[in-house]
């Protein structure tokens, strides 16, 4: 009945719902399955699903995220995309984190395919920074508070970045040091979302123009004309610290390098470390719910970067984002 079947999405529709739903599947024929509002039975899982390239996990209750998590990274080394999103149910009854140690994984499972890994508000996040993932391109971190998470993470950068082109830190407790770190560590960086920060998200601007000494560079971000020079979307919404001037002259900047060296950069792998790497010019740029912008600017951003987004708080806000104004400036 399904033999031309690759895809399966599956919601049970509310959780804890022990449903039997694998049989009548083509084995080895799924290579993208999302399961949503459900029980997940992982033994039953991977049996069925065993060439799986795709998984999202949505609210979706389990015995222990522990046994859970590492069963299905070692039983899906093909997996090209993770997505997981916690259980709602966990949020509610306020259950503890999942804490991932080195010693308690023995023999850290390898994804050498995996590139992509999305997480939204999940207490295990930390366990991902422990997997070998020599592939990855694409990470992001959705309303992390992990305690242990920003030591790892920032362990993980400092050995396993050099690929990403992607990186999304949203509502991530991480310390200021680590997120410099991680920025500066990834030479092939072309996204570059960090929202929600209080008082990050201008010092690493200010790296990327060149007017804060940045922390000793890796050899692979040493030898380039700019600190990330392929980046060219940048969102740093939500981060009262983000001043005007700095935004300003990273622009200005990336522009003028962008038109002496040549153009949109696209190298990879070795050719990043060649010191005539071109440098992008910003294509995106996010700056909402940023009280320091100053809206006179906003023309001459839309004149130099082709998308840019400055939706400033509502009336209602008001009073709370002068509050964030007067703390970020020792007021």
């Amino acid at each position: 009945m399904f033999g031309g079947l690759d895809s399966l999405e599956f919601d049970a529709g509310w959780f804890n719902t022990k449903t039997s739903f694998y049989e009548g599947y083509p084995p080895n024929r799924i290579k993208h399955f999302s399961i949503q509002n459900a029980w997940l039975h992982v033994d039953r899982f991977l049996h069925q699903f065993p060439a799986l390239e795709s998984l999202n996990i949505t609210n979706c209750s389990v015995d222990d995220w522990k046994t859970i998590l590492l069963k299905v990274f070692r039983g899906s080394p093909q997996l090209k995309t993770f997505s997981c999103r916690t259980s709602e149910l966990e949020i509610w009854t306020g259950w503890p984190q999942t804490v991932f140690f080195p010693s308690e994984i023995e023999g850290s499972p390898t994804l050498e395919h995996l590139e992509t890994i999305d997480v939204i508000e999940t207490s295990w996040a930390s366990a991902l920074l422990l997997i070998n993932l020599p592939s990855l391109r694409n990470l992001r971190f959705e309303g992390i508070a992990d305690q242990y998470f920003s030591n790892l993470f920032g362990d993980w950068v400092a050995k396993s970045s050099k690929l990403l082109t992607e990186l999304s830190l949203i509502r991530v407790t991480v310390s200021n040091d680590v997120v410099l770190a991680a920025v500066c560590a990834c030479p092939a960086l072309e996204v570059l979302i960090l929202n929600d920060f209080f008082d990050t998200s201008n010092m690493i601007i200010e790296v990327l123009t060149g007017r804060t000494p940045s922390p000793q560079l890796p050899p692979e971000q040493a030898q380039l004309p700019a600190i990330c020079p392929r980046l060219r979307h940048l969102d740093i919404s939500g981060c009262p610290d983000v001043r005007t001037s700095s935004v300003h002259t990273f622009v200005k900047e990336r522009l003028s390098l962008f038109l002496t060296t040549g153009g949109n950069s696209d190298a990879v792998g070795s050719e990043l470390t060649q010191r005539v790497a071109k440098v992008n010019r910003l294509e995106v740029l996010r700056m909402d719910r940023c009280p320091n912008i100053d809206g006179q600017w906003i023309p001459w951003f839309k004149e130099h970067v082709s998308h840019v987004s400055c939706v400033f708080a509502s009336a209602s806000n008001k009073r709370q984002q002068r509050n964030l104004v007067r703390r970020v400036n020792g007021i």
